[in-house]
């Protein structure tokens, strides 16, 4: 038993169905695609995951946004940056989580919730 990809089908566990279906190593879940001559996962998943991660992050700079406003200081221009930041990755224009910057000392502590 072996592990193939075919033309018509794709990827198939078993014994090979056509001489000409490419033996390949052992896919390590549906969410990886043969790309380039490897097993790579999904640009498609991928994308979403980072798009919820941002999704995610961006709740967090909510909390901060309230919290400066509860402690009478402005948003700082890197949390602005920040934020923006994050609204491109969910766009899809960037494609890396950007650095969180520092906690304003002026606001209260932030402890992100724990769910």
């Amino acid at each position: 038993m072996g592990y193939y990809i075919n033309p018509l089908i794709g990827y198939y566990e078993g014994d090979r169905i056509d001489l000409n279906d490419k033996p390949v190593p052992k896919r390590a879940d549906p969410s990886h695609k043969w790309i380039n001559g490897g097993w790579q996962e999904d640009p498609a998943v991928v994308a979403e995951k980072l798009k919820q991660q941002a999704l995610d992050l961006l709740s967090e700079t909510d909390l901060v946004a309230a919290r400066c406003f509860k402690a009478g200081i402005s948003y700082p221009d890197e949390w602005k940056a920040y934020t923006a930041d994050l609204r491109l990755v969910v766009n899809g224009e960037l494609t890396v989580i950007p650095t969180k910057p520092v906690f304003p000392d002026e606001a209260e502590p932030y402890e992100p919730l724990k769910v």
